[in-house]
């Protein structure tokens, strides 16, 4: 196996790795791991992750605020993701979204924080990476204004197929975790088999969403290769094949992987 497997979006700025993080990323290696990408959840989390791109190779990072946090969000907070999307392993504008399940922020003011988020993925020529949760109409009529301008990638797919019909017509990528391993993830497994295979990518959201047989544990990038063997199942492919089409499409929208 060669480096292929690309975990585009994970948490390591979460507490759970403060204690091992090189033998998490070691463990990575060992498995044929090659690139990750770390997902800002706060300005404080962006400025995180922007250190440990410093200080490893293979980790790049987004620069944006989580849909829980939208009501921090102030026209300096907007700056300060601006300045740190302007250095060169920032891939993406996130995550940013909606998530009107726990309802942590505002719904209006998620969705005009979300709106400016879009802005400057213009603006940065960036694109973005988006969370939507039990919001996916919202979040596609919000999209479908600026649709054609931006490109990105619905992180996590969590709707149904009418709305994956919906973002694969503005040109998104979908992307596929430890979700679709689970027992009760059949109408996300049907998804899977309707996604383009250039339009598909692959992430653990690491520490979150471990995969089965592994539930219970906390998830690490390592751990991708559950939702790749799961795809290539669906597909008839093998991890391989799945892994380079990973690599493809994380080469073809975030400009790195290949």
């Amino acid at each position: 196996m060669t480096k292929r497997l690309i975990d585009t979006h994970a948490h390591l700025d979460d507490e759970r790795f403060k204690d091992d993080l090189d033998e998490v990323l070691l463990r990575f290696s060992e498995a044929g791991g090659g690139i990750i990408i770390n997902a800002a959840a706060s300005v404080g989390s962006a400025l995180f992750s922007k250190q440990l791109s410093d200080k490893y190779e293979n980790v790049y990072f987004t620069a944006g605020v989580h849909p829980h946090e939208a009501d921090s969000v102030t026209s300096a907070v907007m700056d300060e993701i601006k300045a740190l999307a302007a250095f060169p392993k920032a891939v993406a504008i996130g995550e940013v979204g909606l998530d009107f399940c726990l309802m942590h922020s505002e719904k209006s003011r998620q969705e005009k924080v979300f709106a400016d988020f879009i802005g400057l993925a213009l603006e940065t020529d960036l694109p973005l990476a988006v969370h939507v949760r039990d919001a996916h109409r919202e979040a596609i009529d919000i999209l479908q204004a600026e649709a054609g301008s931006y490109r990105g990638v619905m992180h996590c797919y969590s709707g149904g197929r009418e709305h994956l019909k919906s973002y694969l017509d503005m040109g998104f990528y979908i992307s596929l975790g430890g979700v679709i391993t689970f027992k009760k993830s059949d109408a996300l497994r049907d998804c899977a088999l309707y996604i383009p295979e250039d339009r598909i990518l692959f992430e653990t959201d690491c520490p979150y969403l471990t995969p089965e047989p592994l539930r219970g544990r906390r998830n690490e990038p390592a751990f991708i290769t559950y939702a790749f063997d799961k795809y290539a199942a669906l597909k008839g492919l093998d991890r391989e094949k799945t892994a380079l089409l990973n690599a493809a499409n994380c080469s073809a929208l975030f400009g790195i992987g290949e």
